[in-house]
């Protein structure tokens, strides 16, 4: 984690002296310690973790690349941190603050705390070049979800709940090896599959149904995040209509994916598959995101983001249809973009569509 403490100082931008970090997933990143509280300081010289006792004792033997204090009054220590590293300005991860909070200690500190986002963003930037360490946890988080996904085709029968297939979802990601239960595993069937972001509602399983399960879990931290919609019986017309066209948008997604290319045009491509099938006005959210230690980073593909593709980047490639009333289908991967500009597809989970 050292390297990533010195990456980060040797990129503060001209005006900031040092950071203050107090998001728990971004210190955890720089120093490889997970805590529920805590602020990390980062000077141009010298890097020093603040936690309470409850942390103390594990922080001095698991936090690397700074130096562990014990937390007392957070603007009399960051006051007396800056005097010790010469540092008269001080950004913060202000996408992990709030108003509050920020105002509070802005008020109580004599150095200058910063009302910028260069901080928070160039944490931003830094998270989003992935190392092949990284690229490895993730990786292994996928194969988990791919592992889920097979064992659990065999299981979906009509006439058990969506609340059913939720439960069963997470006693296999237990048995598979996963660390942690996932970001509430999305599982929806029939009409409620037109939601994109549903939950369960205890809604029974019948024939003709989309069944949509949206999952992942992590590895050292590192999210893996999975998305397949398969049928119960045999597909109408129409719902194999919209499987093909969704799975058409997501291989023009990834023929579109080249390092430089903006973000928002690997978005279009796909996006046009969908309207020129006539199902624009049913594909309401971006392609995808980002994924780390968040389950959602930036990059993304959206219609905003420009972006260009970037080595380092591991982000999702998820169109979807979704139909009011009727039924929707979405098919989530999860790709990396190699230092030579390969793209690897790390999900390997079937990808026509499976009608049980």
């Amino acid at each position: 984690m050292e390297h990533r403490i010195e990456a980060l100082r040797g990129a503060l931008p001209q005006g900031v002296d040092a950071a203050l970090i107090a998001g728990g997933v971004n210190r955890a990143y720089y120093t490889g310690f997970s805590s529920s509280a805590g602020y990390l300081f980062v000077a141009r010289q010298g890097a020093v973790l603040l936690v309470d006792g409850r942390y103390i004792e594990a922080a001095q033997t698991g936090a690397h690349g700074c130096e562990v204090r014990l937390l007392g009054e957070l603007a009399e220590q960051v006051d007396a941190l800056c005097a010790e590293t010469g540092a008269r300005t001080v950004g913060v991860d202000a996408d992990q603050w709030s108003v509050w909070d920020f105002c509070r200690l802005r008020d109580a500190m004599r150095a200058t705390l910063l009302e910028t986002a260069q901080t928070a963003q160039l944490i931003r930037r830094q998270r989003a070049h992935k190392s092949e360490e990284e690229f490895g946890c993730l990786r292994r988080a996928q194969a988990i979800g791919d592992a889920v996904f097979a064992a659990v085709l065999p299981q979906i029968r009509p006439g058990m709940t969506d609340r059913d297939l939720q439960r069963l979802l997470n006693e296999l990601f237990i048995e598979k090896g996963a660390q942690r239960a996932a970001h509430e595993f999305l599982v929806v069937c029939g009409p409620d599959t037109s939601y994109p972001h549903g939950k369960p509602s205890g809604r029974r399983l019948e024939k003709g149904d989309f069944v949509l399960m949206d999952m992942g879990t992590t590895i050292d931290g590192y999210w893996g995040d999975m998305t397949r919609t398969v049928l119960l019986g045999r597909a109408a017309p129409k719902q194999r209509l919209v499987y093909k066209t969704v799975q058409a948008a997501q291989q023009a997604a990834f023929d579109a994916v080249r390092v430089g290319v903006p973000c928002r045009e690997v978005d279009a491509a796909a996006r046009g598959v969908i309207e020129r099938a006539g199902f624009g006005a049913y594909f309401g959210h971006g392609l995808g995101h980002s994924l780390g230690l968040d389950v959602h980073e930036d990059p993304r593909f959206n219609q905003k983001d420009t972006s260009p593709v970037c080595p380092g980047m591991a982000i999702t490639v998820e169109p979807g249809i979704y139909l009011p009333g009727e039924f929707g289908v979405r098919i989530e991967d999860t790709i990396l973009i190699h230092e030579d500009g390969r793209v690897e597809n790390i999900t390997h989970s079937p990808h026509g569509l499976i009608e049980l």
